[in-house]
């Protein structure tokens, strides 16, 4: 429900080729760092708080993800 219509924004904020090849880049370098951060985090955050925070910090980050993507 997401990823489908964030993979076709690209071609609407720009009809020009070199622009939309730079931001496909910016999207997938961000989607890495997400997904390192994604990986490191949890059992930082689960060793000096518990899992449970680590959950609740997660549950607020991909809710202010979204808002973020709807505004």
């Amino acid at each position: 429900m997401v990823q489908m219509p964030y993979m076709a924004l690209i071609p609407e904020l720009s009809s020009d080729y070199n622009e939309r090849t730079s931001l496909s880049s910016y999207r997938a370098a961000f989607g890495t760092l997400a997904s390192l951060v994604a990986v490191a985090l949890p059992p930082i955050i689960a060793s000096q708080f518990g899992w449970p925070m680590m959950g609740i910090v997660f549950g607020v980050v991909a809710t202010m993800s979204y808002l973020v993507m709807v505004f």
